[in-house]
């Protein structure tokens, strides 16, 4: 089985030479924008423990529910090495329609969808 640690949203995710990770501008329980729709970066990164090591097959989805809509979606494989856990970055760009809830899941090879996180989008409130 599969366990995510060290789930983050942010705007970037970078690696150093030295191999740590760094990010910019995380998000914790919501996003904010000035307004709506909006075009919006979005990077996950993750730290995968497993009780086992060889390829598997990774789906990653955000979904808001209230316009039963998926925002994004990654699919594709990496190989875990015996060794310290792997982590698991991707980003991409998406366009943000409306306010409500995004919904971020993962499933690993046959296993369960995991809810990684849930966040509240959000429309800035005019002021003046």
């Amino acid at each position: 089985m599969i366990k995510v640690h060290g789930f983050t949203v942010c705007d970037l995710v970078r690696q150093e030479q030295s191999g740590k990770f760094f990010f910019v501008g995380v998000y914790g329980s919501e996003i904010v924008f000035e307004q709506l729709p909006s075009p919006f970066v979005i990077s996950l990164w993750m730290l995968l423990q497993s009780d086992k090591t060889g390829p598997v097959d990774f789906l990653i989805r955000g979904y808001m529910p209230e316009a039963d809509a998926e925002l994004f979606s990654f699919e594709g494989q990496f190989n875990i090495l015996p060794g310290p856990w792997p982590a698991l970055g991707v980003g991409t760009d998406l366009l943000v329609g409306q306010s409500g809830t995004l919904v971020i899941s993962a499933k690993f090879g046959d296993e369960e969808w995991q809810e990684l996180r849930t966040l509240q989008i959000k429309r800035k409130p005019k002021t003046g």
